[in-house]
Parts: C-alpha cells; structure tokens; sequence
C-alpha cells in the first residue's frame, strides 16, 4: 500500500520521530494507521494470494489465529491517546479505530460460513460480529456531535464491512443477536445517507449494495424503512470487484482464490450460517462476544460450553 511507503518501503526511520515537535493525535494515528494496513496487507497476502483453497483446514485456521494475533498484539500497543471514548476522538483517531475494526472482520470472513460446524468458524463469527457492533458503536457516538463528512472517504468501505456482517446476523432471525445487528445496520445505513452529499457515488452504491444483499438474503426487515423498498428492475447488478463481502469460502473447492470474494461466497454463510435447526435464540455469539480473551493462549477454546447453546 501506497500508505506505508515512508517507513516501510524505503526503510525510513518511522514518521512521527523525524518530527521537530511531540506529534499531535492525527500524526500518532496516521503512523498507527500506515503500520496497521502494512500488517493486514501481510496477513491477507498470506492467505488469499498463495492458494487459500489449497491449505488445510489446520492451515487456514493458525492462519487466521496469527493474523488475529498480529492485529490485537499491535493494537494494544496503541497510543493511549487513540483509545479515548469515541465521543472525545479526533477525526484521524476515528478513521484508525473504524479501520483496525474493519481489518479484523477481513481477516476473520473466510471462516464465517463455517461457524456452524468448527470452533474456529464460531470464533470467527464472534470476534467479526463484535467488530461490527463496533464500528456502529464508534459511529453512532461520534456522529452525535460532529459532521462525518470531515473524515476521509475510506470510511465509507470501512462502514459497509460493518453493515455487510450485520446483516449476516440479521439472517438469524427476530431474535435479540438479529435485533441488535438490525440496530447496527441502521446506524450505519443513516451514516452513509448522511455522507451521501459530500461523496455521492462512493455512498450510494455502498447504500445500493447493502439493499442488494438485504433482498437477496430476505432480511429487508433489518433496513430503515425508507431504506427498504424493492429495487428496480434496471438496478446495476453486484460488481464482485467491489463486493464489500466474501464473508466465507465456497462450498466446493475453487482454485482461483479470489472466489473467496464473490457473490456465492456471500450466499453459502447467508444460507448455511444458522444450519437448519431452530434459530429462535442465538444469544450464544452475544454472551461470547463479552469474553472474548486478548491473550493468545488457548484462544480457540475460550468458553465454547456458550457457544451454539440454546
């Protein structure tokens, strides 16, 4: 990435140490935020340029189990000042926070169509519903006092990562993890309404997408009400390219990775996420979302007795 040029790729001493002064919050955040997209590029590279289909079912777990270490690990060295409430934050520091969340949903979707069957599948889903829950969070705070329109665009992709993985959720059902991830999912559709004026068409075909997804997926009932009518017949069809999804791998196995990105990726985890079972409660991802450990040690196993009970 273009962004980590000055301290990774020229091997240049770090940004905010040639500075003639203490560096203020948007200068910690920006070196944060160059660091942390070097890692996810890293992460990602690993699995999704070098044969993701190809590996074990072992494989692709320490995979994920090492990216999710590298982001926490990096996060919690994190300035103190990037981890004020998100109501007192700058708009810098906002931009790494819903970043960093975005990075650990990427890293964590390939297993997320398997979190009915697999430990490190429920996992997934747990910490990529959390980081979901918080961007809404970071969003519906911040935008209580102040315009996001002063934030970078990037956002806008970061949100809809957000907005994809609530309405995954949704398709649980009316029950409390499908009515809060109803809840996240306005938020965030209201955000990207209100960004619409200042970045047209990045916003409304992310608006346009999570309308797409919503219909497909029979969730409609999770969208804002103005948000919620039925698209026309000429509306532009998903563009995989710019599928903000790819939440889990396909059924069969595929030799060109990048399948992990499209359209029937996202239709597998819609369809076989909650398998065919009741699905009146799934307070099981809730209850484990509050314990999820940030030591790595035994991360797989924390509190699995939760998971999946009714």
């Amino acid at each position: 990435m273009n962004c980590t040029m000055h301290w990774q790729r020229v091997k240049s001493t770090s940004f905010t140490s040639i500075l003639p002064t203490g560096p203020t919050v948007d200068e910690w955040a920006h070196e944060r935020f160059c660091e942390m997209w070097h890692l996810w590029d890293s992460c990602m590279d690993q699995g999704y340029a070098f044969g993701w289909y190809r590996l074990s079912q072992t494989e692709k777990e320490k995979l994920v189990l090492h990216s999710h270490q590298t982001l926490t690990k990096f996060y919690e060295t994190t300035n103190a000042y990037l981890h004020t409430p998100e109501d007192r934050l700058s708009e810098t520091a906002v931009w790494l926070q819903l970043s960093y969340q975005a990075a650990l949903i990427l890293i964590h979707r390939p297993l997320l169509s398997e979190a009915s069957g697999s430990k490190a599948g429920r996992f997934s889903l747990t910490v990529a519903t959390t980081a979901a829950a918080a961007i809404s969070r970071t969003v519906r705070k911040f935008g209580a006092t102040r315009n996001f329109t002063a934030i970078a665009p990037q956002i806008i992709d970061y949100i809809s990562i957000a907005a994809t993985m609530h309405l995954l959720n949704a398709t649980s059902g009316k029950n409390r993890l499908g009515r809060q991830s109803a809840n996240g999912l306005r938020t965030c559709v209201q955000t990207l309404s209100d960004m619409t004026p200042a970045w047209e068409k990045r916003a409304q075909d992310s608006l346009e997408h999570i309308q797409n997804l919503a219909h497909r997926w029979e969730v409609v009932w999770a969208l804002p009400i103005q948000h919620s009518q039925v698209l026309a017949c000429g509306a532009r069809p998903l563009n995989t390219d710019q599928d903000f999804g790819g939440l889990g791998p396909e059924s069969h196995a595929a030799v060109d990775v990048y399948n992990v990105f499209d359209d029937t990726a996202l239709n597998t985890a819609a369809e076989t996420l909650w398998g065919t079972e009741g699905t009146a409660d799934h307070d099981w991802i809730l209850q484990a979302a509050e314990g999820i450990p940030l030591s790595n040690e035994g991360l797989w196993d924390f509190d699995w007795q939760h998971l999946g009970g009714a």
